[in-house]
Formats: structure tokens, C-alpha cells, sequence
């Protein structure tokens, strides 16, 4: 017997996230065996910690209109406000928005109070996506003493302040560049909290989503939440 024609909505962002939380598991194993090195694994993490919250939000609108496009019995979502958000939210990809825009208009557009840009939500999630611009668009490091040189990133700044880098020295006095002395298992974490927090905020937005896709918005529920509190991501 043929089967019945349909079409499936898979969405992918809390699998991309859940590499990253791997990586991070690995970055923290490393450590242990080789307590000095930098763990290559939290560039991994950075990576896919941001990729999965630009993942989440790509998916939004489809999430609100699930039932518009897929299943073999589609419901349309009558709720005018709601069709306009998400509507709102897919031009937004079309017309190539950064991925910390999307979010800051989505936080307007959705229900509650909107995101700021200096709460932590937020700030991290900006720092998070500048860290990834910084590693997927690489230049030549060059640290410089001089009087005039270039100042170090401000991320990495931040994340000594916190204790969370590793020595700018390797034995013998050799520099080894912002881009090893993020690579700690503290920052993989970081990446993980940031990406999750920022989806989670959004994701809370969307509680009074009316039938049918209330029961799509309860089914991704506890998977975001449990994300948000795993406690393998904890400072």
C-alpha cells in the first residue's frame, strides 16, 4: 500500500544545541587530563551554542505556524496578532537582520517586557555572537605592549576579570593569542548558558499561544527548560 503523502516540520535547534553541551562535557575532560593546555573543545561549543540560538530563532515563526504548512491535516492559526509576529519574524531573515536584531525585535513584537541591551540575557548573548564573528571570520592575532597598539577584545578582558582564561604566556614566555585563552572549559560553559537563556527568554514569550499549536509549544517546553537548568552548563 503507497504511503499517504505528507510533509514533516523537523526542528533542529535543540539538537545543535545539545553538540555544544557535548563539547563543553568534553572541553571539562580535557582539563582534568591535561590541566595546562587549552581545551579546543570550547571553540566547538562557542560555535554551536550560537549557531543553535540562530537555529531557534529561524524556527520561530514556523513553530507559531506549524499548522498552517505541515501534517496531512493543516489548521489554520485564525489569531490575526499572532500571524502578523510571525510573519514579522520570517521578513526579518529575508531581509538578512543580525541574529542579535532578530532577537531584540522578536522580545518587541512578542508578549512581555522587551529585552535591554545591557541585561545579562542579552549582553551575553551579543558577547556570544561576537566571539563566534570573531572565530569563523579569523585574523592575525597581534599583541603589542607599544603605546598606541590595539587593546585586547573586551570579551577577553571579561572573562579574565572572571578567572575563566588561560595564562596569555605558555611556558618560555611564547603568547598564545585570545583565541587559546578562551579555550577553557569555564567559557564552553558560558556558551552553552548564554545560548540557552537567550532561547529560553524567548521561548516564555510564547505561553499564551492559542490552539492548535498550544500543544506544539507544551511539547517543546520541558526540552527547554531541562536545557536551561542542565546542570553540566553551570558556572
Amino acid at each position: 500500500m503507497d504511503e499517504e503523502p505528507y510533509i514533516r516540520a523537523l526542528f533542529s535547534s535543540g539538537h545543535l544545541w545539545t553538540i555544544a553541551v557535548d563539547a563543553a562535557i568534553r572541553a571539562q575532560v580535557s582539563r582534568i587530563n591535561l590541566p595546562h593546555a587549552p581545551t579546543a573543545e570550547t571553540t566547538v561549543a562557542i560555535i554551536m551554542a550560537a549557531v543553535a540560538a540562530e537555529a531557534f530563532i529561524n524556527e520561530l515563526p514556523q513553530l507559531i505556524l506549524a499548522h498552517d504548512k505541515y501534517g496531512p491535516h493543516p489548521r489554520t492559526v485564525t489569531d490575526t496578532t499572532w500571524r502578523a509576529i510571525a510573519a514579522s519574524i520570517e521578513q526579518l531573515e529575508t531581509d538578512h537582520v543580525q541574529v542579535t536584531g532578530k532577537y531584540l525585535i522578536a522580545s518587541v513584537l512578542l508578549p512581555g517586557e522587551p529585552l535591554q541591551r545591557d541585561e545579562q540575557t542579552f549582553a551575553d548573548f551579543s558577547k556570544l555572537i561576537t566571539i563566534r564573528n570573531n572565530l569563523v571570520h579569523l585574523k592575525v592575532q597581534v599583541e603589542s605592549n607599544y603605546p598606541g597598539a590595539a587593546k585586547q577584545k573586551t570579551f577577553l578582558n571579561d572573562f579574565k576579570n572572571r578567572r575563566w582564561t588561560n595564562p596569555p604566556l605558555e611556558d618560555g614566555g611564547t603568547a598564545i593569542g585570545w583565541l587559546k585563552q578562551i579555550q577553557t572549559p569555564q567559557v564552553a560553559r558560558w556558551a552553552c548558558r548564554s545560548s540557552a537563556n537567550i532561547i529560553w527568554d524567548t521561548f516564555q514569550r510564547l505561553e499564551s499561544l492559542p490552539e492548535p499549536v498550544r500543544k506544539i509549544y507544551e511539547g517543546f517546553e520541558d526540552q527547554w527548560r531541562t536545557c536551561v537548568n542542565n546542570p553540566l552548563i553551570q558556572e
